[in-house]
């Protein structure tokens, strides 16, 4: 409580400052997203890919190999903002986010006695978009400025899985604990946090381009239509889907005047 009571001082203090100017900005850059718990999941399933190409290498009627899955997590992220500026340091607004994480693989054996093939896929497709109130402030202005930004709100996550895993019947042992053939959606979310400090050029007045550091923690939670949490690799469902890890955007702003907004009565 007596953190929101000192932000509701600094707003009153700087209220009767009021530059009265609109703020747009737009930019983007490579996001990296922790994805724990899906990430756990990949790595089982490359264990057993390892395991099958190991054993079928040494079968001389199957021929092939299916390359393991990169792990999920780096990305590209999008974002757009509006702040209405208190004053000249200190911004008020929200902002939408979009940011997507992919990872693929695919891959086959050949059964030379009967030219049967077998085929294994797995796609996974993560996207988030955060719909975020936020607060921005310069406190260092020498030409080039420094300054921060604190954000709150929801991400809204959806999740595509599609796999497929077909063992040639070569196989020399029960094979247990593969993933299940599946085309499955997720969707869900998760609230968040969001703190970065930035650089801004001006370039003329009003407007500037600007670069930024940005952590987001944020944790979801998804379902299938049936309520089913994701499970990629066959052995439970995921607990839950973490969103957290680190922006470096690039972009610019346009600050706009609102006639008539210091004018006195």
């Amino acid at each position: 409580m007596k953190g929101l009571a000192a932000i509701c001082l600094l707003l009153l203090l700087a209220w009767p400052a009021a530059a009265g100017s609109l703020e747009f900005a737009v930019g983007g850059g490579p996001t990296a997203v922790a994805l724990v718990e899906l990430n756990a999941d990949v790595d089982r399933v490359n264990a057993i890919i390892r395991h099958v190409n190991d054993t079928l290498a040494l079968l001389p009627n199957v021929e092939g190999q299916v390359p393991e899955m990169e792990r999920l997590g780096g990305g590209i992220c999008l974002e757009a903002a509006e702040r209405y500026r208190l004053n000249e340091w200190l911004g008020l607004g929200g902002k939408l986010s979009y940011a997507r994480a992919a990872g693929e693989m695919n891959g086959q054996y050949l059964s030379t006695d009967t030219s049967e093939i077998s085929k294994v896929e797995m796609a996974v497709d993560l996207v988030a978009v955060g719909a975020l109130l936020d607060m921005t402030f310069d406190f260092l202005d020498a030409g080039i400025i420094l300054g921060g930004e604190l954000a709150a709100g929801y991400y809204f996550v959806g999740l595509s899985h599609t796999s497929l895993f077909e063992i040639p019947l070569e196989y020399p042992e029960a094979l247990s604990g593969l993933p299940p053939d599946a085309q499955t959606q997720y969707s869900g979310g998760g609230f968040g946090l969001e703190a970065s400090l930035s650089v801004s050029i001006p370039v003329f007045a009003g407007f500037s381009i600007e670069t930024a550091v940005a952590y987001r923690y944020a944790q979801a939670s998804l379902a299938d239509g049936s309520g089913q949490r994701p499970d990629l690799d066959g052995n439970g469902p995921v607990d839950g889907t973490d969103l957290s890890g680190i922006t470096v955007r690039i972009g610019f702003s346009l600050e706009i005047a609102i006639p008539g907004a210091n004018e006195k009565e």
